[in-house]
């Protein structure tokens, strides 16, 4: 999976780049730069019980923060935190770096353009 542009999502380039290349004639220049980031699936929640109770939690704790660890240890004990994170949905995330192509670089872009000119630029 991949996004493009920040904004349209394809299965992988060469559906993004199959796309691109159907319309060629009404591309506009800044069309012609497509720039994507390969995506990962992962769960749409990352988290641990101490990130979700330190939340939770936050200024309702004494001040020596007695409770958090006690309230961490009971939702351990009665929670089966593998299943959740088994069950979690996932999405999609794009991963740096972005990648750039021109399709100016493209055998096909400059016979579609060889064929506006009539042959007279290659």
């Amino acid at each position: 999976m991949i996004l493009v542009n920040d904004s349209a999502w394809y299965e992988d380039f060469d559906e993004c780049l199959e796309n691109k290349l159907s319309d060629f004639d009404t591309l506009d220049e800044e069309d012609f730069v497509i720039e994507y980031q390969e995506c990962k699936k992962e769960p749409c929640i990352d988290w641990s019980i101490e990130d979700i109770v330190e939340n939770m939690m936050y200024e309702r704790d004494t001040e020596d923060g007695d409770y958090y660890q006690r309230v961490v240890d009971l939702i351990k004990r009665y929670t089966d935190v593998n299943a959740i994170r088994r069950e979690m949905p996932e999405l999609y995330y794009p991963k740096m770096p972005y990648k750039v192509f021109d399709l100016k670089e493209l055998d096909q872009y400059k016979e579609f353009i060889k064929e506006q000119d009539g042959g007279n630029n290659a």
